[in-house]
């Protein structure tokens, strides 16, 4: 039979690794990153996605709930729905990660040009039943394989994978 004493011990043992537990979850907690997405509602509401580059914009619309794809509101042309929802699901699967408050750019000697903000080479417009979202998208970083963008009306710089970039149709046929 145990003694006293011994329960006593193993009692402070667990106790001690029960708080550390608890410590542990806690700190990681605080370290789970939070999933930023450049489309920000459930994608089966989107409306509308717009591609703006300086050559050309392309147009992906739903009308009676069939895709149509064009480079104005008056050239629409019916689209392969299997190729629209391809697209959107990939756009849907990159992740962002937050940079930098605008606020802070003084503070770190940074302009909008660092990033390519001031002037963006490409936009992307989201429409949904009951949002309008607008993507300003900078340059390449010289550092990693990521593009700026700043969400319009908002502060916060983030980055992405490049693979966005390569997502802007060049023309309606593709």
């Amino acid at each position: 039979m145990i003694g006293w004493k011994t329960n006593i011990v193993l009692l402070f043992f667990i106790i001690l690794i029960v708080f550390l537990f608890f410590i542990i979850q806690s700190e990681h907690k605080d370290n789970i990153i939070k999933n930023y997405r450049i489309i920000p509602s459930n994608i089966d509401d989107l409306n509308t996605i717009t591609f703006i580059t300086s050559s050309n914009n392309i147009i992906c619309t739903t009308i009676n709930k069939l895709w149509r794809v064009g480079d104005s509101q008056d050239s629409l042309k019916k689209a392969d729905h299997f190729i629209v929802k391809r697209l959107i699901d990939s756009i849907s699967n990159i992740k962002l990660l937050p940079i930098i408050d605008i606020n802070e750019l003084n503070n770190k000697e940074l302009i909008l040009s660092d990033f390519g903000l001031d002037n963006p080479i490409k936009e992307l417009l989201i429409h949904s039943d009951n949002r309008k979202v607008t993507w300003k998208i900078g340059s390449k970083s010289i550092i990693d394989n990521y593009v700026y963008l700043m969400r319009e009306n908002h502060n916060i710089i983030y980055k992405a994978s490049i693979d966005l970039i390569s997502l802007f149709p060049s023309n309606t046929q593709s």
